[in-house]
């Protein structure tokens, strides 16, 4: 890979290392602030919570990163800036429906969460669907564009805005499992405005839409349904796992309590590697999107293949570690 692909997954590693390094903190701090059972209960509103904001976000930032790249070898601007102006439009239309249909089914939700306080903290979630809405389509745009640093510092800033809520908020004496909530939708809200930020400094501006909505609705349902359909399997286990231990002999404090502490504190372990393959996969999807655009199908082929070797060799290297752990 070129010296140029090596140096942005560098710094993006460096930075989703940080937010990671902070999120394990935070999740550290949540579950001796909360006690296993409420860090349980967090984790089902969460999961469920992660099922609604991939339906909203997860296909949009992906084809305007893609669909930037490509109007920016083109050289077609005006097209650029309808896309994005397009994806905020779709994103927050589509937020405010989910939003709606969550509060219309509130009783549901409740029903299949088992555990009523679980949709209620969901309900102090469903602002950030909005605020991520436009945090997505303007971190695709800025993706698109190879601002590595603009997206990966507003990560990170995400994360920092998200646990100094938090720790105020318990500090004031406010609901534990309600402070939680705040401090995710709060920290989506800066990371949001954190982005703008960088969009105007950027000298981003947005057109008229028309003519963008249908091909980027096209290209993003697809890949919205099939993560979607990922993150409601990972929702349906959170609501599972805890039943069956109950139904073998658990008692429901204790299931709620095994869940939270194996969610809430090995699971980030286990993501360590996929930061930094992840960090490659963010830098090769608008580096290849213009690579196809050009017609350069031997740099495209040579990128995918260099990246393949990396992710094997980089897993092989923690599976003796995770082994021995």
């Amino acid at each position: 890979m070129k010296k140029g692909v090596f140096s942005a997954v560098f710094i993006i590693s460096i930075f989703t290392v940080a937010d990671r390094f902070l999120g394990f903190i935070f999740k550290i701090f949540l579950s001796r602030s909360l006690g296993a059972e409420q860090m349980g209960i967090y984790q089902v509103s969460l999961s469920f919570f992660f099922v609604l904001l991939t339906a909203t976000t997860s296909g949009i930032p992906l084809i305007v990163s893609k669909l930037t790249a490509k109007y920016r070898t083109e050289k077609d601007i005006k097209s650029e800036r309808s896309l994005t102006s397009a994806a905020l439009l779709v994103g927050i239309i589509i937020a405010s429906l989910i939003s709606g249909v969550t509060l219309a089914l509130y009783r549901l939700i409740a029903k299949i969460m088992t555990w009523s306080e679980s949709a209620t903290i969901l309900l102090y979630m469903l602002p950030a669907l909005i605020f991520s809405a436009v945090y997505g389509a303007l971190r695709g745009n800025l993706w698109g564009r190879q601002r590595y640093f603009s997206v990966s510092v507003v990560e990170v800033v995400e994360q920092i805005a998200r646990i100094i809520t938090c720790v105020l908020l318990f500090y004031f004496g406010l609901n534990k499992l309600v402070s939680a909530a705040i401090s995710l939708t709060l920290g989506c809200f800066v990371s949001m405005l954190s982005v703008i930020i960088f969009y105007a400094l950027d000298k981003g501006k947005l057109a008229s839409p028309k003519g963008q909505i249908a091909p980027l609705l096209k290209s993003s349902t697809p890949i919205t349904v099939s993560r979607a359909s990922s993150s409601l399997v990972s929702s349906l286990i959170a609501i599972i796992v805890p039943f069956l231990l109950v139904k073998s002999g658990f008692t429901r404090s204790d299931a709620i309590s095994l869940y939270g502490s194996s969610v809430g504190m090995a699971m980030p372990l286990i993501y360590i590697p996929i930061t930094i393959v992840g960090s490659l996969a963010f830098v090769m999807i608008p580096t290849v999107s213009s690579a196809m655009s050009e017609g350069k199908t031997f740099k495209v082929n040579a990128q995918i293949e260099n990246a393949i070797a990396f992710s094997i060799v980089l897993a092989s290297c923690f599976v003796p570690i995770f082994s021995a752990l």
